[in-house]
């Protein structure tokens, strides 16, 4: 594909987040075919992603070195992006070694509040980072310990060409941080996007005895937990397939891919300043140059979305929340009916389903006060948007029989 074609694509991305329908392109102008056939794109590029269960080789430890994107954040881009900046200089930095990488990676995490008060772990999406949480974080901090963590490939953690980018050891390092850096024996569980398949392969291994602490609670904001139901966009596919997809991520920046997300996956969209702070993410360490190798986790999802990921779920005893964002142009709320109706409304545990009219994709963001009130399990916030309806209670059961 020629670099015209490359940048026409992320014109079109822009002006509408390339969904599929009559006027955007289609998957198959795109390059492959993404949905329950997802995994014919291509390989997933490691062994260890290849495999059923993840190797456990793994190894955490903390540093008292600051995160690399401190120094970042002093040059020029801590002008444009004080939030972030902020964010970043509140973190910390822990290293992991992989067993399917020579020599230990940086990852950065975020604590906020008194470590006895109740735990929450945070966990971000692709293609996006732990600052995503950032108003959520500062909120819930005032009565619990919440921590957040950029997954390799993402944020300010360090970003490896050809690193064994997997969802199966994205669990283990999840489970690694909670045991060892948050060093809790309780914890809630909230995840969004491509962090819902983390935290659910967090929870197979969970059901499967193999956690030292509790989890008191799992929500799940936004994702494509089942791709059968999502509308994948061909911005996506063109990501993920192996032909376009490493051309197609050297073209894009952080300011290009801010914009694209901007407009499409918030409501209402990012204003110009929000912008010029996810891009500043997304430019740390070149950040774009490896969505080609990160969107794999959709061979994944693909390969383990029913007989791992929501075989879990069924499994679990865990009280489950669904909270999502209506306006959704990806993980449109087909996905959610889907994940109530055929794993959370007959299994015996407790399980809610909260609808956001006012929510696009980036639900915890746009709605921030509703989220924090469903979490604490308090009254809504007064509705006082005109343009859509309030959140509301869809779906709930006590598990009994």
């Amino acid at each position: 594909m020629g670099l015209e074609r490359l940048l026409l694509t992320v014109a079109l991305a822009i002006s509408g987040w390339a969904c599929s329908g009559d006027d955007s392109p289609s998957t198959a102008d795109a390059g492959t075919d993404v949905g329950p056939d997802v995994v014919d794109a291509g390989d997933v590029g490691s062994d260890a992603n290849a495999d059923a269960v993840p190797a456990e080789g793994g190894d955490t430890g903390a540093t008292d070195d600051a995160p690399r994107c401190v120094a970042y954040y002093e040059g020029s881009p801590g002008a444009l992006a004080p939030n972030a900046a902020a964010w970043c200089q509140e973190g910390a930095a822990m290293t992991w070694q992989s067993a399917g990488w020579p020599s230990p990676i940086e990852l950065f995490y975020h604590c906020a509040g008194d470590p006895s008060d109740p735990a929450v772990y945070l966990q971000h999406g692709w293609p996006t980072s732990s600052f995503d949480f950032q108003e959520l974080s500062a909120a819930l901090s005032a009565d619990h310990f919440v921590c957040a963590l950029d997954t390799p490939g993402y944020g300010f953690s360090d970003k490896p060409d050809g690193y064994p980018y997997s969802i199966l050891e994205d669990g283990k390092i999840v489970q690694t941080f909670i045991e060892e850096v948050m060093g809790v024996d309780e914890v809630l569980l909230l995840t969004h996007d491509k962090g819902d398949s983390v935290g659910l392969e967090l929870l197979h291994r969970y059901v499967n005895d193999s956690a030292s602490f509790v989890l008191t609670g799992h929500v799940l904001l936004n994702g494509s937990i089942h791709l059968e139901q999502a509308e994948i966009s061909p911005f996506q596919t063109m990501l993920l397939d192996p032909e376009t997809g490493p051309q197609f991520a050297q073209q894009l920046n952080g300011t290009t891919l801010a914009s694209l997300l901007g407009g499409n996956t918030y409501s209402p969209p990012l204003t110009e300043a929000e912008k010029a702070e996810l891009a500043s993410v997304f430019d740390f360490d070149d950040g774009t140059a490896v969505l080609h190798q990160t969107i794999q986790y959709l061979v994944e999802r693909d390969m383990y979305e029913d007989d791992r990921w929501l075989a879990a779920l069924a499994a679990s005893r865990v009280p489950t929340t669904l909270i999502w964002g209506e306006l959704d142009p990806v993980a449109v709320p087909a996905v959610a009916d889907y994940v109530w109706n055929e794993v959370l409304s007959t299994r015996p545990a407790p399980a809610d389903y909260w609808r956001v009219p006012c929510g696009n994709h980036y639900v915890q963001h746009d709605r921030t006060q509703d989220i924090l009130a469903i979490v604490r399990n308090e009254a809504l916030p007064p509705h006082e948007d005109t343009q859509c309806e309030a959140t509301y209670l869809l779906e709930s059961t006590d598990g009994g029989s």
